[in-house]
């Protein structure tokens, strides 16, 4: 994957002012900043990491990358470590949304900025700002690629099955919600038919997160539910990483279909564009995290130097102590049809990463 470091930071300094920042004199004090991310073993976050510390890098921010390894104890001694170092600013995606408030709080009391990334952190005051992609977008995208999908394929009814992330995740009820907007109203009228009933939030959930989970869940459902009469259309799929599983559960149990069925996805990872160039993956919602970064970074900055950065989210992240400020990125659609366009002509893949044997 191709980062242009050199044009992102020109951008940064020529898009600063529009995030309410004014250009930056590297010869005024250093800042420090930490970047506390969930888990290691997360490429996403670690890109996401790489780019915010190269763009503090380069205005001569000392920045420090952390992971928490999905461990909660672990990120809040991570807080209380930086609160002794006196860290300027810190970033952060929480493992868990609600139990950072005590470190939190004695860091805002030490005057520290704090900015959730990603997702949004619950009941404290002690954020300053939230930046991530629009989760509501990202449901209603889903939702409509999945019914257009499915219709391109042929005329309904149109069997369909539904999967989500964890339940400790607002941001995963959010975009499930926001899918259910636009699913809701065909299930109603008779379109599309959710075979095994199970609709419910509870019912769909990943309890814990684990791809496993999901894929049992499908396996049971296509020897319970499907057969050579009754065929499976469609899976509404949360992430690219649940969609390749359910791929190879797919490929397994091909007499549950005549077509293979549209799914949709999250996150634009490599292996998912090379299964939609192959017509087994319908969709995925690009995040590009050079654009989230950017807009993080901007915020910090912003702050540290005594300005207000740019928010366009100024009512809806109600964390239960506070309404926290947010600036919302626009997720991409990418089909077979525009992955070009979006991936391969910006460089954020490049060609022979997604052609290898070309």
């Amino acid at each position: 994957m191709k980062y242009k470091f050199a044009i992102l930071m020109a951008l940064i300094l020529i898009t600063l002012p529009f995030f309410g920042c004014n250009t930056i004199n590297t010869s005024e004090p250093e800042y420090s900043v930490a970047i506390l991310m969930h888990c290691a073993s997360s490429d996403k976050k670690h890109i996401d990491a790489d780019i915010m510390k190269k763009i503090f890098d380069d205005i001569g921010y000392e920045a420090t990358i952390y992971y928490a390894n999905k461990d909660s104890a672990l990120q809040n001694s991570q807080i209380n470590d930086l609160i002794d170092e006196s860290v300027d600013a810190i970033i952060i995606t929480p493992i868990l949304s609600d139990n950072l408030s005590a470190s939190l709080e004695s860091a805002a009391n030490e005057g520290i900025v704090i900015i959730a990334y990603d997702k949004l952190i619950l009941n404290t005051d002690a954020v300053n700002y939230f930046a991530a992609y629009d989760h509501n977008l990202i449901g209603i995208q889903q939702g409509v690629s999945l019914i257009e999908g499915m219709r391109a394929n042929g005329e309904g009814p149109y069997n369909i099955e539904l999967f989500a992330g964890t339940s400790n995740e607002e941001k995963v009820y959010s975009y499930f919600s926001s899918a259910m907007s636009v699913l809701q109203p065909l299930i109603d009228s008779g379109e599309i038919v959710v075979v095994s009933g199970q609709i419910s939030y509870s019912e769909i959930q990943d309890k814990a997160y684990e791809i496993c989970d999901a894929n049992t869940r499908l396996q049971n459902i296509l020897a319970s539910y499907y057969n050579d009469e009754i065929q499976l259309h469609g899976i509404l799929s949360p992430s690219d990483k649940m969609s390749l599983e359910f791929i190879d559960v797919l490929i397994d149990n091909d007499d549950k279909y005549t077509t293979f069925p549209i799914i949709t996805g999250q996150n634009a990872e490599l292996k998912s564009i090379q299964a939609i160039i192959n017509s087994q993956q319908h969709s995925t919602v690009f995040k590009d995290s050079n654009t989230l970064a950017q807009v993080t970074a901007s915020m910090v900055i912003a702050v540290l130097n005594g300005d207000t950065p740019e928010i366009n989210d100024s009512t809806t992240f109600d964390n239960g102590k506070k309404i926290v400020p947010a600036y919302l990125c626009e997720p991409i659609l990418v089909t077979k049809e525009n992955y070009k366009n979006v991936l391969l002509d910006t460089e954020y893949f490049e060609y022979i990463e997604v052609f290898p044997d070309q």
